[in-house]
């Protein structure tokens, strides 16, 4: 054995003397170490990965839902997935989104219930027990979320946004009518006739 077998061999009967010291002497087996070089112990965190740290959601309240629905291009909801952790728990302290056990985030909704009695209208945020409600509101707050995950030993923030689709929905209508009817070669007074003419054909209550 020459000398720089030696001392990789004095390394490690030390280390093994000292958990016997530390631990007794036959309570410690230690598995075969092949790479004497140096041990990364950050190894294993670092191969964790997950599939996206930002999402984007589309949701809408409900009253839009009797004039509108949100196509399946447009992202409800979203599957987390984390690799390389034997243990991943997920979690959210922000009150408009839901993240399930295994990870998947869906919008989280308020509901108010309306109630009526006599000329009194009561409303609450939680049914009624036995009483059937004239009106149930349902909104959701568009604010930033946040979803954290723990795999293994290391901690992953998820940033998630949530859209209106209403808003997207009328940007989307105001374009094509633009796109079709609106033309360059329109005098301005033409143009402002074409937009009165979109505004005038929608319905409007007498608040508007």
């Amino acid at each position: 054995m020459n000398c720089k077998s030696n001392s990789i061999a004095k390394k490690f009967l030390s280390a093994a003397l000292s958990l016997t010291v530390a631990f007794g002497a036959s309570a410690v087996t230690l598995p075969a170490i092949i790479n004497t070089g140096s041990i990364d112990v950050s190894a294993a965190a670092s191969s964790v990965s997950i599939n996206s740290t930002s999402v984007t959601l589309y949701a809408m309240n409900g009253w839009a839902s009797k004039y509108i629905s949100i196509p399946s291009s447009y992202k409800t909801k979203y599957q987390l997935k984390v690799t390389g952790a034997s243990k991943v728990t997920y979690s959210t302290y922000s009150g408009n989104i839901s993240v399930s056990e295994n990870g998947l985030i869906e919008p989280k909704f308020s509901y108010t219930y309306y109630y009526r009695e006599g000329n009194v209208t009561y409303y609450r945020s939680t049914p009624w027990e036995g009483k059937t409600p004239t009106k149930i509101e349902r909104t959701i707050d568009f604010d930033p979320a946040t979803v954290t995950v723990k795999a293994d030993d290391k901690t992953l923030k998820v940033s998630v946004t949530l859209n209106d689709y209403v808003e997207t929905y009328v940007e989307k209508v105001l374009d094509d009518y633009v796109k079709s009817d609106i033309k360059s070669t329109m005098t301005t007074y033409e143009k402002c006739v074409k937009i009165a003419e979109f505004i005038a054909a929608r319905d409007y209550s007498a608040s508007y």
